[in-house]
């Protein structure tokens, strides 16, 4: 894991949901607990935007997928890892403790696989 960006010390960047929500608006409210966090988990299929659920810490850390740099190396945005301070990191799902993802729209990373079924079923319905 690589940290490749530390900001100054700022109050807005001392909790990593408010930062995320400023980033992603539709990240739901509640998420104080680990357990909040892992209730949102709606993908395992990382996508730029989304917001990485990690088990850090008794309350959890939330961090927004900037890019995805390689088949495993993810980089985030997030506030208050470092104390205080917004960061970048990239690394692996293990090395940064992702145990999933939120996505504003979790069927985008499935368009193909839904035309593709949708293709099938229309090829079913007209052999009836």
């Amino acid at each position: 894991m690589e940290i490749t960006h530390v900001s100054d010390k700022k109050d807005k960047y001392c909790n990593c949901v408010f930062y995320a929500r400023d980033k992603v608006p539709g990240l739901p409210y509640g998420l104080t607990t680990l357990g909040d966090k892992k209730c949102i988990i709606n993908t395992q299929d990382p996508q730029e935007g989304d917001v990485a659920i990690m088990a850090i810490g008794d309350y959890g850390h939330v961090g927004v997928v900037k890019e995805i740099l390689s088949e495993s190396i993810i980089e985030i945005k997030e506030a208050n890892y470092k104390s205080c301070r917004k960061t970048v990191r990239n690394g692996t799902e293990r090395e940064m403790s992702i145990i999933g993802y939120w996505s504003p729209d979790p069927l985008s990373n499935k368009k193909e696989e839904i035309i593709e079924a949708c293709e099938y079923l229309k090829k079913l319905v007209e052999q009836l």
